[in-house]
């Protein structure tokens, strides 16, 4: 059994709002001497389940009732329950849980860095670094970041026009001052300085800070900033805090955020409809020899793809299909996230299944969530399509030895030089509920819905190539093609020849070096 305990706040005006809530285990008390007192010291979470920065400490004891049998708890147990409140969770560190486990089971003490530290003056190095805003809500804003620690101020520069700034300014704070003072002041975002120093190399690395006016009553969230945060004592050596334009560290994992703060479930919901164009992934060796020698079945589809789509740390995939160059897939994705999001990126990937090895990756897309979306109170929630998604990556030619170029340009590290397909996807977004499945079927009318999308039209697009400049010295002659999709790749086999290149021809030495 559980005994379940929730904090919450009850302004004048109604309604209450919650603060934190935390669980603990029935069987660690009655396990316990009776009448002995536990100390606990639970990480609250909100009512999505996700940590807070909120921590409850409370005392619990069990008497039983007489002539009622004890659980004979004097021993170990019992000890490392009284003694589990020496460490505490988000106050002391970032881990998501309690040391004992999800539901608040004492474990054994812990010692905090700081604890290390004798308690006399000591020169400090504060560093922080502010890298970027998100989602931050108004319009016409002049962002301006401003850090306040031990009465120091520090402020970035104010960009204009923008709910998106890049700041990547780094601050220093510097103080000679008791250990113990020191780490319990407050940076103005608000968190102890020690629970900075208690992490790993003693700093806090590129995470979110759910940003939230604290003289509204709701906590309604106003936006999210990047920071991060290193705190030196001697001889410490700074970490790495360069920060780079990357999806890396936009997952909900990287989110601090403060007790009363709410962030609502929400799912996309994106339908998967089919794929069009996917290039050879299987070098098909046996098959091209069965072709020469005239025997065997017809040449199949040598590309088992499937669909991966990310976002926030998330990951849904649709099923496999076998030796399908042009596959229907007709399944909804169901991803859950916390609404409003950090992340500005939905991901998409197709894969080939592979029987041997790692999966090879066709060609990825990106959606980005502020040109399917509006903020505001006339704006609306991510909303997109039935639309086709070309992705890209290298070239069609089937490489039997993949460099690490290509991998980057079909993985979207690196710009795609190719077209590698298109898929048909659709997106519509509901709040207030994570989804019940990762994937769904589409009903048959919904898909015949948008077959009127798949139909295609004959054009003819006209290109005058007059001359071509900065070419690096060829051996070879060179000749420039021209192609929209797999129209006009004169190495593609599956279509009806449209070759449009220029005759081959050898550049010009125009005397410049």
């Amino acid at each position: 059994m559980l005994l379940h305990f929730s904090v919450s706040y009850d302004p004048p005006p109604p309604p209450t709002r919650l603060l934190g809530k935390a669980t603990i285990a029935l069987r660690n008390v009655v396990h316990a001497s009776p009448g002995t007192p536990l100390d606990y010291e639970l990480g609250l979470l909100d009512a999505a389940d996700s940590p807070t920065v909120g921590t409850l400490k409370l005392v619990v004891s069990y008497t039983p009732p007489a002539g009622a049998k004890t659980g004979g708890g004097g021993g170990m147990g019992a000890m490392a329950a009284r003694t589990a409140g020496a460490t505490s969770t988000l106050a002391d560190g970032i881990s998501p849980m309690p040391d004992g486990g999800g539901e608040g089971m004492p474990g054994m003490p812990q010692q905090r860095n700081r604890d290390r530290l004798s308690n006399v003056k000591t020169s400090f190095q504060v560093r922080v670094r502010v890298v970027e805003g998100r989602q931050l809500l108004g319009s016409n804003m002049c962002p301006v970041s401003r850090v306040t620690l031990n009465g120091q101020t520090r402020q970035t520069r104010v960009h204009k026009g923008t709910n998106a700034p890049w700041f990547d300014e780094i601050f220093f704070f510097q103080a000679e001052i008791l250990p113990s003072e020191l780490f319990e002041k407050f940076l103005e975002f608000k968190c102890e300085v020690g629970m900075a120093y208690d992490q790993a190399e003693h700093a806090i690395l590129n995470r979110w800070l759910v940003l939230a006016d604290p003289a509204e009553a709701t906590s309604t969230v106003q936006g999210y900033l990047k920071v991060s945060v290193v705190v030196l004592g001697p001889g410490d050596m700074c970490p790495d805090m360069s920060a780079q334009h990357n999806t890396q560290d936009d997952v909900e994992a990287n989110l601090l955020w403060s007790a009363g703060v709410y962030l609502q479930p929400a799912t996309f919901v994106l339908s998967v409809y089919c794929a069009q164009n996917l290039p050879q992934m299987d070098a098909g060796t046996m098959q091209t020899l069965k072709e020469v020698l005239g025997v065997g079945t017809p040449c199949k589809e040598l590309v088992d793809p499937y669909l991966v789509a990310s976002y926030a740390g998330r990951e849904v995939q649709t099923k496999i299909l076998y030796t399908n160059e042009n596959p229907e897939f007709r399944q909804n994705l169901h991803i859950g996230f916390l609404f409003p999001s950090m992340c500005n990126v939905i991901k998409i990937v197709i894969k080939d299944w592979d029987r041997v090895g790692e999966d090879d990756v066709i060609g990825t897309a990106t959606i980005p969530i502020s040109a399917i979306s509006a903020p505001g109170v006339d704006g609306y929630l991510p909303t997109f399509g039935p639309s086709w998604v070309n992705v890209y990556g290298t070239r069609r030619e089937r490489e039997l030895l993949e460099g690490d170029a290509s991998k980057k340009m079909n993985k979207g590290e690196d710009e795609g030089c190719a077209y590698r397909g298109r898929v048909l996807l659709a997106l519509h977004t509901n709040v207030g509920t994570y989804p019940p499945a990762p994937t769904t079927a589409i009903d048959n009318n919904d898909f015949n819905k948008v077959r009127r999308f798949r139909g295609t039209r004959k054009f003819v697009v006209l290109c005058h190539l007059s001359a071509v400049w900065l070419l690096e010295s060829a051996e070879k002659p060179v000749e420039v093609e021209v192609s929209l999709g797999n129209f006009g790749n004169k190495l593609e086999n599956k279509m009806l020849p449209s070759p449009s290149s220029t005759h081959p021809a050898n550049p010009v030495f125009d005397g410049c070096k």
